[in-house]
């Protein structure tokens, strides 16, 4: 007579294995979404300071439009309302997600900015020889703080509420929260 062959029993070590490997995949995505939003900020800083690169009607709509009316100061605030939108609702990580995305973005323009306003604060020092009440100093390194400080705080701000207020139109329906 034969045995009835047994299941093997699964150990709690390896259950805690399969389960970090099967969140493996979503540990990747939050990644790569952060590093392709970092190189998001860092492309937009670069196509607005050299938005004469562009063809001639893009540019001057942009240097007209855009560049030189109140629209950019709020940038950061449109930019924290329209990063949840690109994540899926039903998401448990939807406010951490789309706040990430958005400090993300922030950093890389102020990665693209920050060495920029630096060097041209090293010129300008350089040319006023002697340091008196006429030297300027570092300004723009401290103006361009002045806005990373501003943008993280409106994105901060306005992808926290807009997150909240889909998860709350989500929950309102009865729908299920996945992960």
């Amino acid at each position: 007579m034969s045995r009835p062959m047994r299941k093997p029993q699964i150990t709690p070590e390896r259950r805690r294995l399969v389960h970090s490997l099967r969140r493996l995949p979503t540990i990747i995505q939050v990644f790569a979404r952060l590093a392709v939003a970092f190189t998001c900020g860092l492309l937009l800083a670069f196509f607005v300071t050299h938005v004469d690169m562009l063809p001639s009607p893009f540019a001057q709509f942009i240097t007209s439009a855009l560049l030189n009316s109140s629209l950019l100061p709020l940038f950061p605030l449109y930019l924290g309302v329209f990063v949840p939108f690109t994540i899926q609702r039903r998401n448990k990580l939807l406010i951490p997600l789309s706040i990430g995305t958005g400090l993300c973005v922030i950093a890389g323009i102020y990665a693209y900015y920050l060495p920029l306003a630096s060097q041209a604060d090293a010129m300008s020092n350089g040319q006023c020889g002697v340091p008196s009440a006429y030297c300027r100093g570092q300004f723009r390194v401290a103006l361009i703080n002045i806005f990373l400080c501003y943008g993280v705080a409106l994105v901060l701000l306005s992808a926290n509420l807009t997150s909240f207020m889909l998860q709350r139109n989500l929950k309102k329906r009865g729908a299920p929260v996945s992960s």
